[in-house]
């Protein structure tokens, strides 16, 4: 007779099994300028730095998916790029409209195919006028 709770643990530990973790170190990674004011600044977007922990560009040449989400958590934007530095944002919703002022978070997402490497950073930016 098997015992319910064999089974669970026997499911737990094929689910743990399967659980990936991310590959590539992102701690390094920040959004420039911050504070943004895209009416005044000259750039017109926030740019990724991939900072010196980052192992080097080539791990990064995969698909970078950005998405942004507003304070309350609702998705303002979703993009994907070629790699980290083509990654940027200007301020404003899939519509085209500039955001209101506020707190702003950015989900990175780096997969590279390619070696099967990913890592994911939450950024906070704040957008001010």
């Amino acid at each position: 007779m098997i015992k319910p709770l064999s089974v669970f643990f026997a499911c737990f530990f094929i689910f743990i099994g399967n659980l990936a973790f991310a590959d590539i170190d992102m701690s390094g990674v920040y959004a420039y300028p911050v504070p943004f004011n895209p009416k005044k600044s000259p750039t017109k977007v926030i740019k990724f730095n991939d900072g010196p922990t980052l192992p080097p560009t080539p791990t990064l040449a995969g698909t970078v998916k950005m998405e942004v989400f507003d304070i309350n958590g609702d998705m303002v934007i979703t993009r994907t790029f070629a790699s980290l530095s083509a990654a940027q944002w200007n301020a404003r919703t899939e519509k085209g409209r500039l955001v209101s002022p506020g707190m702003y978070i950015i989900k990175l997402s780096v997969n590279d195919e390619a070696t099967g490497n990913f890592g994911k950073k939450n950024i906070r930016v704040l957008i001010a006028y």
